[in-house]
């Protein structure tokens, strides 16, 4: 009796693991853009929605998904899948990968974190409320082993209940 109870144990654990890590990859692909933009992108597109649909199925769920899948048989770092061709290639990769990565969603993140959540509230400087916010993001890549399951346990059930929110306002909210 006392396998069968560790078992469970074991079992009941993984599953939380699981079910938290999966949580962590939605709150970390869904955005604001996967919830305003299908529904715009329906409208404009008119009788051609199916296609628009399907492009907008497989760019922003297939391929990402592909991506996942992708990293989880590489089997290492993305230096190491790099040297596979030559070091040198895989060093100016990964700095050709890690510049892009960093350049391109980091002052977005940041501008529309103050336009959004702090002047209309509190009207402080851009410059402060990206100083803070690139802090909070350097603490959060120094203890990145944590990231995940502060995602998983806390980000994704909040963007749950908002989700339903919006979705319950506009079903049963009156029209215009």
């Amino acid at each position: 009796m006392v396998h069968i109870g560790w078992l469970r144990n074991f079992l009941m654990v993984k599953h939380k693991e699981t079910l938290i890590l999966g949580f962590a990859l939605f709150s970390m692909f869904f955005g604001a853009g996967n919830l305003i933009l299908p529904p715009y992108l329906g409208v404009k597109a008119g009788n051609t929605w199916g296609w628009v649909t399907l492009g907008f199925f497989v760019t922003a769920v297939v391929i990402p998904i592909l991506g996942i899948f992708a990293h989880a048989r590489l089997q290492g770092t993305m230096y190491d899948f790099g040297k596979k061709v030559s070091p040198t290639f895989s060093t100016v990769y990964c700095i050709i990968v890690y510049a892009v990565a960093i350049a391109l969603p980091a002052p977005r993140t940041a501008s529309v974190t103050h336009e959004m959540a702090i002047q209309p509230f509190f009207g402080s400087s851009s410059l402060l409320t990206s100083a803070i916010y690139f802090f909070l993001v350097c603490i959060f890549a120094i203890n990145r082993s944590k990231v995940l399951h502060l995602l998983g346990k806390f980000l994704t059930p909040l963007i749950i209940i908002i989700l339903c929110a919006v979705i319950c306002i506009g079903l049963f909210s009156p029209g215009n």
